[in-house]
């Protein structure tokens, strides 16, 4: 089963993983980053749940350069 793993992997990541899973980061970040500044604008009881959310956008916008960085790699080198 261990040796199967690498090619398992290499197969999903063929399949358009990564850009299904950059669709996703970057649709979840566009939500969450409009979402923030609606709640900013409401006012100072709301401002600490926006600020919240960027517990949530960070992870998001880690995820979504990586995948960015993944394509552009195999753009370029494959």
């Amino acid at each position: 089963m261990s040796a199967l793993l690498p090619v398992i992997i290499s197969q999903l990541a063929d399949s358009g993983l990564s850009t299904l899973l950059g669709a996703l980061a970057a649709t979840l970040l566009v939500i969450l980053i409009v979402e923030r500044e609606i709640l900013r604008v409401y006012g100072a009881p709301y401002a600490l749940r926006a600020r919240a959310l960027n517990t949530a956008i960070y992870p998001l916008l880690f995820v979504f350069a990586i995948v960015v960085i993944d394509q552009f790699y195999r753009l370029i080198f494959l």
